[in-house]
Formats: C-alpha cells, structure tokens, sequence
C-alpha cells in the first residue's frame, strides 16, 4: 500500500503491476489509433458559426427558470442567460434553431436569479410564484 490515503491508490492497489501494464499499452493503442477525424471548409466553418451562436445564446446573467409542461403536470428546471430576466425567458422560448415548438409545449411559471451557475442553483425570486423546491 502506498503511503497516501489518496482514493486513486486504493483503487489501483488492488491490480497487479502487469495488468496496469497491459491497460496501459492497450490506452497507448487507442491514443495512437484515434485521431480526430479532419474537417472539411465547410464543417469547420459551420462548426464555428454555431460556436458563435452558442457563445451569444449563452452571454450575460445566469437565471434559473422553473417551466412547467403545457400539456402534463411536470415542471423542470432551466438555466437560461440574458442582460434581464426578461431577455432570458425570451432566449429560453426562442431557442438556439428559432423553433416555436418551446412556446407551445413549455410555459414559464417562476425565475430565480442564478446563485450557482454550475448546478443551476436558484437564488433570489425574481418574478413567478415561489416554487418548494427552490434552491434545487
């Protein structure tokens, strides 16, 4: 055993030397077989068009939107940016392809600020009813 209580040592503690060796040279294998396949002018460019997109979809203050089911009693949690809560509940409906499909299956029923983009965690409520499982 070696002398950290790292969880990583535990774990590999318990393979022999030879089997580590032997996944290691099959990982050495897949790293030299598996290249990115190269894009072409067009793919790059679209792939890069659509960053662009993604990058203003997703630019200003995180919100934290509760939506519920138009059609079904299920509500779910969103993240959604914008310089305002409005702007994100319009981002939200609009979405990145311009469908309306979001406006008629989805309504917005509560925004909180965003107190942990990362695990959209709701903060403060902003407009809406306050809903019970607010922060989560």
């Amino acid at each position: 055993m070696r002398d950290t209580d790292d969880g990583l040592h535990l774990y590999l503690d318990q393979y022999t030397d030879a089997q580590l060796m032997a996944w290691q040279a099959r990982m050495d294998h897949y790293n030299k077989v598996m290249k990115p396949t190269p894009l072409d002018k067009d793919q790059s460019g679209l792939a890069r068009r659509n960053q662009a997109r993604w990058d203003a979809h997703t630019s200003g203050n995180a919100y934290v939107l509760y939506v519920q089911a138009r059609t079904y009693d299920h509500t779910m949690r969103v993240q959604a940016y914008g310089k305002n809560a409005y702007q994100a509940v319009r981002r939200y409906y609009k979405g990145l392809d311009d469908s309306n499909w979001t406006w008629q299956c989805t309504k917005v029923i509560a925004v909180y600020s965003c107190a942990n983009d990362r695990v959209t965690q709701a903060g403060k409520l902003l407009h809406g009813k306050a809903q019970a499982r607010a922060p989560w």
